[in-house]
């Protein structure tokens, strides 16, 4: 192992630290929330997200992932900052747009979904940072700024709601702390890091932002499918039963979304890697990465699975509040699902590492007819239970799909290279 490849190792425990707080946090918001204004409040927060995460994850692109995967530095930073800046300046106008137009919204509902909105922009902005930190391998800054950033964010939120300040207030604050920790931590450390200079070929084109818009827009496309496949049951639920019901179902979501976000940065960690091991053909390496994420994460869930039928309960009336007993069901469903979904969040991060972002896109449309026709059915029949149901055949659904082809292109990378199989420790 080279000095490089043990020191990038090491530092694998900061972004997954980071990470672990971030989720920490977010669930410890839900929780808060929960216990000061009851599910009903729940409901109208998550809607916000629902509303606002596939608006900037669209506008988003995953330049993230593009900026971490951009070996050889084709285009500057400067380049993928502006793009971000513009594309989320226009999501946060759209958003504000969307909640004005909602009329069915109360005041308060209304002023939750800008809040949110404000603060998806905010994000927007610290994501890229951590491209170009991660690219250069710089975990342990992401790390750093995840941990810091929720430990604030959270207090300071402990604080807000314990005094009876209200919810879209608490969001507003919340965005106050992450401004000024991207302003004053994250854009100044990408930048140190960031020292590569655009290729020759690159800087002789006219609009490089335009190029790079039109390599990443399939990633946006596929990020907005991702988010609208995981928010449309939400908008089931809404629907079928109101704001109180929505709280529910989202604040046990948001304990599966604490096991995504691990998953998130094991995949952050390694999708540089990944890219690297796919160009230069070491496919037995590649597909040993992706097979132990997988097997780390379902492992994951059966372990979740029988920890909620068995204390399902218990853990809900202590986190939350009474209005959530009762909902082990909904709990369990919704964890031992999540197995096909973390699996099919692992392949997605692969496919990108390998560059095929068009065919993601055939695979989360299918994916979105599955979950919302089978959420919108067995949730008229069975309730939110039903939902959580059609929630997890739509991630069996991306996990089936997405497999076969990782493994028809991996294949085909090892046959049309001759010297593959010596280069494949190297």
């Amino acid at each position: 192992m080279s000095a490089r490849s043990g020191s990038y190792l090491l530092q694998v425990p900061w972004l997954l630290a980071g990470n672990v707080f971030y989720s920490l946090y977010q669930w410890g918001l839900i929780a808060l929330v929960a216990k000061t204004w009851g599910a009903t409040q729940v409901g109208e927060f998550a809607f916000g997200l629902a509303v606002c995460g596939p608006l900037f994850l669209f506008t988003n692109m995953n330049l993230r992932t593009l900026l971490a995967t951009d070996v050889d530095r084709e285009f500057l930073l400067r380049h993928y900052f502006f793009l971000r800046l513009k594309l989320s300046v226009g999501a946060l106008a759209v958003a504000v747009a969307i909640g004005t137009l909602l009329g069915g919204l109360g005041g308060e509902a209304l002023r939750v979904l800008v809040a949110v909105a404000w603060l998806k922009f905010i994000e927007s902005m610290s994501d890229l940072a951590y491209g170009a930190l991660q690219q250069s391998d710089d975990l342990r800054g992401v790390g750093v700024s995840m941990t810091v950033r929720s430990a604030a964010s959270f207090l300071l939120a402990l604080v807000l709601l314990t005094r009876g300040v209200s919810l879209w207030q608490v969001v507003l604050s919340v965005s106050l702390v992450w401004g000024t920790l991207f302003i004053l931590l994250d854009l100044p450390r990408a930048r140190s890091r960031w020292t590569g200079a655009a290729s020759g070929a690159m800087l002789s084109r006219a609009k490089p932002q335009i190029r790079l818009m039109a390599r990443a827009l399939p990633l946006g496309v596929v990020a907005a499918l991702v988010s609208l496949d995981a928010n449309l049951p939400r908008y089931i639920v809404k629907a079928q039963g109101g704001d109180s019901e929505l709280g529910i179902y989202a604040g046990i979501g948001f304990i599966i979304l604490a096991g995504n976000n691990i998953v998130v940065s094991a995949c952050q960690s390694v999708v540089s890697r990944l890219a690297t091991d796919f160009r230069h053909h070491r496919i037995s390496r590649f597909r040993r990465t992706v097979s132990g994420l997988i097997a780390g994460s379902t492992l994951l869930c059966i372990l979740g699975g029988l920890v909620a039928w068995s204390f399902g309960d218990a853990i809900l009336g202590s986190v939350y509040s009474n209005e959530y007993v009762g909902r082990e069901t909904l709990f369990s469903v919704l964890v031992l699902g999540a197995a096909f979904g973390y699996g099919g969040l692992i392949l997605q991060y692969a496919t990108t590492a390998v560059g095929r972002y068009k065919s993601q896109i055939v695979v989360y449309v299918v994916s979105i007819l599955v979950t919302g026709g089978a959420s919108w059915w067995l949730g008229n029949m069975y309730g939110t239970t039903g939902v959580a149901v059609g929630r997890s055949l739509g991630w069996f659904t991306q996990f089936g799909l997405m497999l076969p082809l990782l493994i028809y292109w991996g294949g085909a990378n090892g046959r049309n290279t001759p010297d593959a199989a010596r280069g494949e420790d190297s």
